[in-house]
């Protein structure tokens, strides 16, 4: 049953300390880099939002190969919100109004004067690193590197 396999989770990530430099898992958190249907673990993204590493290095959904910035803000709340079908009118419209006043602030600057410098705790790397496409076209990718 559902509830069973939340509590199952919440256990499992509980062990999970705070502030980790690199936490590595096999499948990723929901609503990021976790594929199309957005298979992610519900839990594990309730626990990047306490645990906040500075890295997190998953693989499972190989449609979901990438690198993600993610910034832990409400925006970010709210965009996960809509992301998952969670999400109102309420959600939407902060969105809404986070691009347009972004849009404003940043006319006309180039994308590094836009750059702001990481900072623990506010900022997580997520990097979906599976090599293979199986579903696409079998090829393998090259490494993912990650600068920090």
């Amino acid at each position: 049953p559902p509830e069973d396999s939340e509590t199952k989770a919440a256990f499992l990530w509980a062990h999970v300390p705070d502030n980790p430099d690199v936490l590595v898992t096999h499948g990723q958190p929901a609503a990021h880099r976790d594929g199309a249907r957005h298979h992610g673990c519900p839990a594990l993204l309730h626990v990047l939002w306490r645990a906040r590493p500075a890295v997190h290095v998953f693989g499972h959904i190989h449609d979901g190969r990438g690198v993600e910035h993610v910034r832990w803000t409400e925006t970010q709340r709210a965009y996960e919100h809509v992301v998952l079908g969670l999400g109102g009118l309420k959600e939407v419209g902060a969105l809404l109004w986070t691009f347009l006043k972004a849009r404003v602030l940043f006319w006309g600057q180039d994308a590094q004067a836009q750059k702001v410098q990481m900072t623990e705790g506010e900022e997580t790397i997520l990097a979906n690193v599976a090599l293979k496409l199986e579903w696409k076209d079998g090829a393998l990718r090259p490494a993912t590197v990650i600068e920090i």
